[in-house]
């Protein structure tokens, strides 16, 4: 409908009364609006839909047939295997097996099996052994049509015929939970709802298919993600070591990659020693610990993780002393012996930072603190005999020997007792120590 000059008046005058704060001139604008899909490479197709009829064919082969379960049998002969066609993960169902039982028909001839043979495999190129077995167990040669459809194929088959051929198919990924992590690379951006789909696909137990956005980034180590398919819920429920861990990974950090080494570090832990870790997010080592009766100190400065480990700890009905402070302070701090937590007699307290942007550093400053104030403190009382203390400091670099470089100039020496690990790689040449 069209504004008069009356009506124009109107809103001018209650603009100017302040009644209005905004007065959209007539008629409106086109706006220039951001393309939808917005991504790391810029704007990206909608979501492809294909049509998995087209994945439909199907294989002639030859099966030999024997009478009841003969076919069972003859299979676990050793030099049968090598002729054998090669059974095909489905899903549900949908599993392709080179062994097919065939009841009895409707004129009641007795039933059988088939076992299939590679295509291309003939009854000729069977060895004379072998098909005087199946002549002596009653058994022939027939030919065998079977119907393949998108549900037996594999998701790296099924992507090798979607994608375009200079695409390749992206086989690095991380399941947190319900969630399939993806990583994904330029090329595969534009097609990252297809590689989605597929994958969950061909995996129902995940739900949900998440894409990195960027690169770690923040005091919270958290990154953005978008979901690519699947339901959009990233609150996971997970289980590690006999742990169970609840937490949204959206708003917290995870790598599921890391679970060995948790149970290392776990490992050294005892029922008398006590464990400080200074980033412990979610809270997964830190319970793995106190379930052996460590004391255990939590801390973490994002106060999503830190929900998420007191929520943790009553999941597992265990004893976990959660704190939010800067890792340096609470370095300092035990450290100083000022911590009502920390254990008398022959015990150890163990360090854990894995921030490894900063955490070598961090560290030595915090140690390098500790020791000036020890020394110059006359209020501080003397620290509990026979304790120890064990740090496990994680770093990024390039080789072992960078990493004791990096050391020997933070300490001014190097400790008698250090060990440097190649935990994971995470780039060419480089790794996580």
């Amino acid at each position: 409908m069209p504004v008069t000059s009356r009506t124009r008046r109107r809103l001018a005058a209650l603009a100017a009364a302040g009644w209005l704060v905004c007065i959209w001139p007539w008629p409106r604008p086109n706006f220039s609006l951001p393309p939808i899909g917005e991504g790391p490479c810029g704007p990206v197709a909608a979501p492809e839909l294909f049509d998995q009829t087209v994945f439909d064919t199907s294989e002639e082969l030859w099966a030999l047939r024997l009478p009841g379960d003969g076919a069972h049998r003859l299979k676990r002969l050793p030099e049968v295997k090598q002729f054998c066609y090669p059974a095909r993960a489905g899903v549900g169902d949908a599993r392709v097996r080179n062994l097919i039982s065939v009841g009895e028909d409707a004129e009641g001839s007795p039933g059988c099996t088939l076992l299939l043979l590679r295509p291309g495999v003939g009854v000729e190129d069977l060895p004379s052994e072998l098909r005087q077995v199946l002549q002596q167990a009653g058994g022939d040669a027939v030919r065998y049509v079977l119907q393949l459809s998108y549900c037996n194929l594999l998701y790296k088959e099924v992507l090798n015929r979607l994608l375009p051929e200079d695409v390749s198919v992206p086989t690095s990924y991380e399941v947190v939970g319900h969630i399939a992590h993806f990583n994904l690379k330029d090329e595969h951006w534009p097609h990252r709802h297809t590689i989605g789909k597929v994958f969950l696909d061909k995996n129902p137990n995940l739900r949900t298919a998440v894409a990195k956005l960027g690169v770690l980034a923040g005091q919270f180590r958290t990154f953005e993600m978008e979901v690519i398919a699947g339901a959009d819920d990233t609150r996971v429920t997970l289980r590690e070591d006999g742990i169970w861990l609840e937490f949204d990974f959206r708003s917290v950090y995870w790598n599921s990659r890391l679970s060995g080494e948790r149970s290392r570090v776990a490992s050294h832990v005892s029922s008398s020693d006590m464990l400080v870790d200074l980033c412990a997010g979610v809270g997964g080592l830190a319970l793995m610990c106190a379930r052996k009766g460590a004391h255990v100190i939590a801390n973490d400065l994002n106060p999503a993780a830190v929900t998420a480990a007191r929520h943790n700890a009553q999941l597992n009905r265990l004893n976990l002393e959660v704190s939010q402070v800067d890792a340096r302070e609470l370095l300092e701090r035990v450290l100083l012996s000022r911590h009502p937590g920390l254990p008398a007699g022959r015990a150890r307290v163990h360090f854990v930072m894995n921030l490894p942007e900063i955490a070598l550093e961090m560290f030595c400053q915090g140690l390098a603190v500790a020791c000036r104030r020890n020394s110059t403190d006359s209020g501080l009382g003397a620290e509990p005999e026979g304790i120890g203390y064990c740090a496990h400091c994680y770093c990024f670099d390039y080789s072992k020997d960078e990493v004791r470089v990096r050391l020997l100039r933070e300490l001014g020496f190097l400790p008698e007792a250090l060990v440097v690990r190649d935990v994971r790689g995470i780039a060419p040449g480089k790794s996580m120590y």
